[in-house]
């Protein structure tokens, strides 16, 4: 089985990229937004095992799996767009 994998000329190696995971979004109501305070908790759908988006400067770059690893989490690569 042949497995996909970005393909990045070499002479790219070396520069430095913000990578985001995009673990949920919700919607909320404008009041809602207006009684958010140090210490408000907004609560999202997603649990370990959960999937995920990989971005990189707002593109989606790969799908992922939530993981708990130790006291953090981290992400399993499931899919390279």
């Amino acid at each position: 089985m042949s497995e996909k994998q970005l393909t990045i000329p070499k002479i790219y190696h070396d520069l430095p990229l913000e990578v985001s995971v995009v673990v949920g979004k919700r919607k909320i109501k404008i009041k809602e937004l207006a009684n958010i305070q140090i210490g408000s908790v907004l609560e999202l759908n997603k649990y370990t095992g959960s999937c995920c988006d990989i971005t990189i400067n707002n593109t989606k770059i790969a799908e992922g799996e939530i993981i708990a690893i130790n006291e953090n989490l981290g992400v399993r690569i499931t899919n390279i767009i």
